[in-house]
């Protein structure tokens, strides 16, 4: 077991239960539905898988330079994996796209065991199981693999590998860039340094490439200028204005997103980042469970974006903050998130988009359900940032 400088382990006596010490047959289950879950999505071609496809072959199908030529909300990594793998026909696409994210789920399950243990792994595989209905229709669960891998392996020593791998991470979505202060609590500055610099070169390069509208692209989501209705504003924008929504930037939005409210947004989402990396300078837990959990979770509730597959970013890091006593609150709060959006997915089944009547008759309760999943994303970091004796070092 690694140890962190001046940070002692998670207590070994953390919560008993039938996860203390998961079986293989119980591992064996939770695998065996993600691989059916992965057909079925491919099969049935359901209107999430249909839409995200039919954008991927878009893209790839589109002449001249990304960010250039054609807009792009993508970062370069994952434009790159677009095009490889939008070839041939709808449903060649929608298999590889499936097979992909399968293989990349299974292979974070795999990192959260080669570098926390067998415990956080099958925990893993529990939160996250709302979530297999529709997160095989995108490419969330490659990132997630990575930033898994990335910290596993800085974890290890293996700090190069590790630092690359988060760098690749950040360029495949920007939302690994939050994590990279764990590196630095956890003692591991040769990985920072790798990821410092290859981030810094990829971001270089796409800059150089696409220009800086190229990131604006990314940031606003192809221009859109409305608040998406998941989002914690565009839920209350919502609730209060009852729309219309509208599909903008291929994501339901209501309203119009002022340009001083990006700022400010931005600002407290700088001032929340800084305050829950400050916190965990001073307490003596995984920087790779709860501080980067209430991190992830800050960020997806302070953004004018939040979509349903985002809660996958949150599982692995609740996974390891579920086995530690003194955090596990937080990992329970996460799969409570996950729950909810597996019931907002519900009713987005065979329309996907909040506009189509099926959901906007039943618009009231998706509106409390996302207020409420994205209170509870709140809470997560308000939890974390809040006074507790038991999380501080044995100095202090």
């Amino acid at each position: 077991m690694c140890h962190y400088p001046g940070i002692r382990p998670a207590d070994p006596t953390t919560e008993a239960g039938s996860f203390s010490n998961p079986s293989l047959v119980v591992i064996g289950v939770l695998v065996a539905l993600r691989v059916v879950v992965a057909g079925v999505t491919v099969d049935s071609q359901s209107g999430l898988l249909k839409v995200d496809v039919a954008r991927f072959r878009q893209i790839a199908s589109s002449e001249g330079r990304p960010y250039r030529d054609h807009v792009v909300e993508y970062a370069p990594a994952e434009t790159l994996a677009i095009e490889f793998l939008a070839e041939g026909d709808l449903r060649s696409t929608a298999v590889r796209l499936a097979a992909l994210a399968l293989a990349c789920d299974l292979l974070a399950f795999a990192g959260l065991w080669f570098g926390w243990g067998r415990r956080p792994a099958v925990l893993y595989l529990l939160i996250g199981l709302p979530l297999v209905p529709f997160i095989y229709a995108r490419l969330d669960p490659v990132v997630v693999m990575l930033a898994v891998w990335g910290m596993a392996f800085a974890r290890r020593g293996r700090e190069r590998v590790g630092g690359a791998a988060l760098a690749l991470a950040a360029l495949t979505k920007l939302w690994p860039l939050v994590m990279a202060p764990a590196l630095l609590i956890e003692g591991r500055r040769r990985a920072l340094g790798w990821f410092a610099v290859l981030s810094g070169v990829g971001f270089a390069a796409w800059l150089a490439y696409g220009g800086v509208d190229g990131i604006r692209q990314v940031v606003s989501f192809r221009g859109a200028t409305g608040w998406e209705i998941e989002s914690t504003v565009g839920a209350v924008v919502w609730l209060f204005s009852d729309g219309p929504v509208r599909v903008e930037g291929g994501a339901p939005r209501v309203g119009e997103i002022p340009g001083w409210s990006r700022a400010l947004l931005l600002l407290v989402l700088m001032a929340a980042l800084v305050a829950i990396w400050a916190r965990a300078r001073g307490r003596r837990v995984d920087p790779a469970g709860a501080p980067s959990l209430a991190a992830i979770a800050a960020l997806i509730a302070l953004t004018p974006l939040f979509s349903l597959q985002y809660v996958l970013w949150l599982v692995p890091w609740a996974a390891i903050a579920w086995t530690d006593a003194r955090t596990v609150r937080m990992g329970r709060i996460a799969f409570a998130i996950s729950l909810l959006t597996g019931v907002l997915a519900f009713f987005y089944v065979g329309s996907f988009r909040p506009t189509h009547p099926q959901v906007l008759s039943v618009g009231s309760l998706v509106n409390v359900l996302l207020l409420v999943r994205d209170g509870l994303c709140l809470w997560v970091a308000a939890i974390w940032l809040r006074r507790d004796p038991s999380l501080r070092p044995a100095t202090a």
